[in-house]
């Protein structure tokens, strides 16, 4: 142990011991002891809090407000185990608390014990059956079970016990939207935008199943409202630049993408977007700025097959070969049976005159996929190249057997002409 660990641990307990004969100078009964702890709670002090509740309960191990107290301060240090323990302590000495319930229903919802949240919020509402805040939560637990037949219930009742429950709406909302009913799922975004119409993020929402009914026009709206609510938000800008690409505004969609890579450059909004802008350059004949956007997707994504296919297709339009086998080489190692890839290198070492290789790896291809008449032909096509003439026609006849593509009237009649037979 080093000198510095040492002291530093010394000065922790000393500061401990500190604090316990301030305290007890000060304190002689669990009230006192409790009235310092509350002070340190409210100040987000909650070691010291939790200090001075041990010492309450020390004092008076009835004292329900010490347990529920030292619940809250353990809860906000995120310590469920001692939250849970503290809560069940407060429900034993009054088993009619249905605050108390809540409380532990949500530790138990952290901790990721759903069932015994559900069974805590239940037992609140059983308690206080108008609480339309036990019924929101607990709509909130059945989401993260995917059952949203519950989550509708619990919502409609909340909602029926206060109508301007936002919180319901949304809820239900999303669940409507799980189940696929679009419509109703609007309906309700739009009753919480009604009540709240400042709420960024339920614009957000509603853009999304707009654009899931097809509606950009709509989604496009909702997108530039939350945006002027709040104008960072990077995955608004992305939601609105996907409903420009489908209406078939590029030129708008570019520049949400642009924007999106400006706020977040290394988040999961900012590879799709720099996904975009790759392609939106190849289209445009930027080949190098395309090459470092798919860089850029590449880094944030370094699994990402399709960045790395529309890269080697780059460098194979550039000629740059050996860049675009290593890439493609790549795509093996991340998806070992990738058909494409194999009929890729297959071109590109065709390209190259390495004939051998390029049936090897159409050869990988039509392992992969055995109907692929793709492959076959091209495997023909090669076999052509090194003069190899019955086994093009036997590729050819196996394309031509599968009729999944037409084969080129012209090799034919180069394949004829050469081999000096027909078909």
């Amino acid at each position: 142990m080093s000198i510095k660990c040492y002291l530093t641990k010394k000065s922790f307990l000393f500061l401990i011991v500190l604090f316990l004969f301030r305290v007890n100078c000060y304190a002689d009964t669990a009230e006192e002891y409790f009235n310092h702890g509350k002070a340190f709670y409210k100040q987000g002090n909650y070691d010291n809090a939790i200090l001075a509740f041990n010492k309450a309960i020390e004092f008076n191990p009835n004292s329900l407000n010490a347990y529920y107290d030292r619940g809250l301060a353990y809860a906000h240090k995120n310590n469920w185990e001692q939250a849970i323990s503290n809560y069940s302590k407060v429900i034993e000495l009054n088993p009619k608390d249905a605050a108390t319930y809540s409380l532990r229903a949500a530790a138990f919802r952290h901790k990721g014990n759903l069932d015994q949240a559900i069974a805590d919020y239940s037992k609140s509402i059983e308690l206080f059956p108008n609480n339309f805040f036990a019924y929101g939560d607990r709509a909130d637990v059945y989401s993260l079970k995917g059952d949203y037949d519950q989550v509708i219930l619990d919502c409609t009742k909340a909602i029926g016990l206060n109508p301007k429950d936002t919180y319901a709406y949304d809820h239900r909302a999303a669940a409507y939207h799980h189940k696929g009913n679009l419509d109703q799922a609007i309906a309700d975004y739009s009753k919480s935008i009604e009540l709240v119409p400042n709420n960024s993020f339920v614009y957000v929402d509603r853009a999304y199943v707009y654009s899931l009914k097809g509606n950009y026009d709509q989604a496009i709206f909702d997108c530039t409202k939350a945006i002027e609510l709040n104008p960072k938000d990077a995955a608004t800008y992305s939601l609105r630049a996907a409903a420009y690409r489908y209406k078939g505004n590029l030129d708008l969609a570019n520049s949400d993408y642009t924007k999106v890579v400006e706020l977040v450059p290394n988040d999961a909004h900012a590879h799709e977007a720099y996904v975009n802008l790759g392609i939106a350059n190849i289209k445009k004949g930027n080949l190098n700025q395309a090459i470092d956007y798919f860089n850029k997707a590449i880094i944030s994504k370094p699994n990402d097959v399709f960045a790395y296919e529309s890269r080697g297709f780059i460098y194979f339009k550039k000629n740059d070969y050996d860049k675009a086998i290593a890439d493609c080489e790549r795509i093996i190692k991340i998806k070992p049976n990738h058909l494409g890839v194999y009929n890729n290198l297959g071109i590109i070492y065709g390209k190259q005159g390495k004939f051998n290789e390029a049936i090897s790896n159409f050869t990988k291809a039509i392992e992969i996929n055995p109907n692929s008449s793709y492959s076959y032909f091209e495997r023909a096509v090669t076999y052509y190249h090194l003069k190899q003439y019955d086994k093009a026609w036997a590729d050819v006849h196996k394309a031509q057997q599968i009729k999944l593509m037409s084969v080129d009237l012209k090799f034919l009649k180069d394949l004829e002409k050469s081999s000096g037979r027909n078909q």
